[in-house]
């Protein structure tokens, strides 16, 4: 019975009806900005800089339109801008750009100024942002895309990539602990090419978890100044004094490592997982292996002491947790909580 309670707690278990979720394209708004949770805006280039809400809203070959036109040009569309095509059949645009029957898509300026999707957590909570980002031009130009966590005024970066002709889509499935009022930043931004050809389609969901597994209190550590993560780990009651232990990846959480009955932990296994294996490392890992008490919860930390390599400034450490039964056989697993080491 401990094991069935168990299993029915975990968060990679979906339960829709209880689940609240967002979705940009269907929650999009042609009249109002912010709309809701969800907000389009720009950022001047790089990945440090505010973001600005769009003001402008017009309609181009029928699709809903916000933008900043930074270099107006009759003979161009208006960019950075995001669209949405809900004309119900395939948009064909300049150069031969096929837009897809209700679509998001979001593209670049031509002075490098980013295009932003924000989505504002409205309350406290543990929540799943999954979906992919996906270049649609013919000759994509290693377009730049990423996703940011935290503070409106500074986000941090927890996922990026170069979408090109030969890796077209970036797919992702973090799970973020969120304040209320903080955000996560869908961007795009000009490769390493020049800003033609950078058209992004969205494809996007962020869930609440209604019993998140594992939350963490911060987003990132200072490297010069080391810092803590806090990691509590929250299965239920009915999975009290069960044995648990938390595992690290610098390199994502796809495809994860399959442990059996239906069980994925969402960890690249690599040279930072064994060293969070490591007992000697307790001072750093504390508490990553233990029992959880009979309400089914446990604290953890990882302590990290200053450290004076700065090019480790904007990797991103993950952690998920696994309980076993009393043969040692995983029987639940948590998502993957990411930590950014900041300069």
């Amino acid at each position: 019975m401990k094991t069935i309670a168990l299993v029915l707690l975990l968060i990679t278990v979906g339960r829709p009806s209880e689940a609240q979720v967002w979705n940009p394209l269907t929650d999009f708004s042609a009249t109002d900005n912010p709309t809701g949770t969800w907000s389009y805006g720009w950022s001047e280039p790089g990945l440090t800089s505010p973001t600005v809400l769009y003001i402008p809203v017009g309609t181009i070959l029928g699709l809903d339109w916000w933008f900043f036109d930074s270099q107006p040009n009759p003979t161009s569309w208006p960019l950075p801008a995001v669209f949405r095509n809900a004309t119900g059949h395939t948009v064909i645009a300049s150069g031969g750009l096929a837009i897809p029957a209700d679509s998001l898509v979001f593209h670049p300026g031509p002075l490098g100024e980013r295009s932003v999707i924000r989505w504002t957590a409205p309350a406290d909570g543990t929540y799943r942002v999954e979906g992919a980002l996906a270049a649609i031009d013919a000759d994509p130009g290693n377009v730049d895309v990423s996703i940011r966590i935290g503070s409106p005024e500074t986000p941090l970066q927890i996922f990026g990539e170069l979408l090109g002709t030969s890796n077209n889509v970036g797919f992702f499935d973090e799970t973020v602990t969120l304040s209320e009022g903080e955000v996560v930043e869908f961007t795009v931004g000009v490769g390493t090419v020049d800003f033609f050809n950078d058209s992004v389609l969205v494809d996007v969901a962020i869930t609440a978890l209604p019993e998140p597994t594992l939350a963490a209190d911060v987003h990132s550590i200072s490297l010069a100044s080391g810092g803590t993560q806090n990691l509590a780990v929250d299965l239920g009651a009915g999975s009290g004094d069960l044995v648990y232990g938390l595992l690290g990846s610098a390199s994502g959480t796809s495809p994860g490592v399959n442990l059996g009955g239906g069980l994925t932990l969402p960890l690249v296994l690599d040279a930072y997982s064994k060293l969070t294996l490591n007992t000697s490392s307790s001072s750093i890992f504390q508490d990553f292996v233990g029992v959880l008490d009979s309400q089914g919860t446990a604290d953890a930390a990882l302590a990290l002491p200053p450290l004076m390599d700065t090019s480790l400034a904007g990797l991103v450490l993950r952690h998920a947790g696994i309980a076993f039964d009393a043969n040692f056989v995983p029987v639940a697993v948590t998502a993957a909580v990411p930590v950014v080491l900041a300069l």
